[in-house]
């Protein structure tokens, strides 16, 4: 018999939620309370859901309450790349759909208008399984935006060398790909993780100088980065092609779980285009994460406008290097109707 209860979200139920993301079935770092924790008191209104079938914890909610236009969202927490409802392994379908249900049932009990999430991309789910969004169109949510992401598969590189690792890369798609990188390596180009201040800073100026171009700035402070690297010394790092000890460009990137990885942000100083040092940085990074026994490295997406437009030029970039599309949803349910 299922009947659910859920408990909002306080302090002293840390240890519990945080042992449930790590031994659940799509959980990843952006779920985890250590990791919303990096962002001030007073950013958001934490609103996240702990739901129990009786007296076991079955699932949460990252969430924040947001006010928009006069109505009230739950919303799949603004602080993070993904988000969504977060369950344990082996739950049939009439559990998730008793979940929604009941998380609906508790936005209307608080006068709640929208509910809004995204998933985490299917890449990282421990299984695949489609019963979240099978459930989301029977119980009637919107897709409110679709955006393309490109992800790279590292189980082909794994234990690669020598001159098979070099017919690796010769069959990336792009021949143009394929040269940047034997330019890169020929002229002493070097692959390496930072973590000094400096350095941090040197990184980040080429990340403003790079998004000054578009009239915007990067979502988080140089601070807050380095805030991030020192919760997660083993989980945010900041990768870069060198040249002469000197940062020609780079990741920062997430370990979203034991699958894989995530790029954040990516950087290049165009003073020093020659070095090829984003398809050299890229190429090293596959290469170290997959020798790690990762499965996946995702890029991003090269979508928007809510996936309106797509840049085909930045698509084409990513998809050079053997990536792949792989679709992120955004769900709406408006409940006051």
């Amino acid at each position: 018999m299922i009947k659910l209860r859920i408990q909002v979200f306080q302090n002293d139920l840390t240890d519990t939620y945080e042992e449930f993301v790590k031994t659940s079935i799509n959980g990843t770092i952006f779920h985890e309370r250590k990791f919303l924790s990096y962002h001030p008191e007073d950013r958001f209104k934490d609103n996240s859901l702990l739901i129990y079938n009786k007296s076991k914890l079955i699932a949460v909610f990252p969430a924040a309450l947001i006010v928009k236009q006069d109505k009230k969202i739950l919303k799949s927490h603004p602080g993070t790349s993904y988000g969504g409802i977060v369950i344990k392994e082996n739950l049939n379908y009439e559990i998730i759909d008793a979940i929604y249900e009941k998380i609906e049932e508790y936005c209307i009990e608080n006068g709640i208008n929208y509910i809004e999430f995204r998933h985490s991309p299917k890449i990282f789910l421990n299984n695949p399984i489609d019963q979240l969004d099978f459930a989301l169109v029977r119980r009637n949510y919107i897709r409110e935006a679709e955006e393309l992401s490109t992800f790279y598969s590292l189980k082909e590189i794994k234990g690669l060398k020598g001159l098979d690792y070099i017919n690796y890369y010769n069959n990336y798609s792009s021949t143009k790909s394929r040269q940047n990188i034997k330019k890169a390596i020929s002229l002493g180009v070097k692959f390496d993780f930072i973590d000094g201040v400096n350095e941090i800073e040197e990184f980040y100026s080429i990340l403003q100088d790079n998004l000054k171009k578009y009239n915007t700035s990067p979502v988080h402070s140089k601070d807050e980065i380095i805030k991030l690297l020192e919760l997660y010394p083993d989980r945010v790092k900041i990768a870069v092609s060198k040249i002469d000890n000197k940062i020609l460009g780079g990741f920062l990137i997430f370990n979203i779980n034991k699958n894989g990885w995530h790029i954040f942000y990516s950087c290049l100083d165009y003073n020093l285009l020659e070095y090829k040092a984003i398809h050299f940085c890229l190429f090293s990074l596959k290469k170290h994460l997959s020798e790690l026994s990762y499965k996946y490295l995702n890029y991003g997406i090269s979508t928007e406008n809510s996936g309106k437009y797509v840049n085909k030029s930045l698509l084409k970039f990513k998809e050079s290097f053997n990536g792949m599309g792989i679709v992120r949803t955004y769900w709406q349910k408006k409940l006051d109707e």
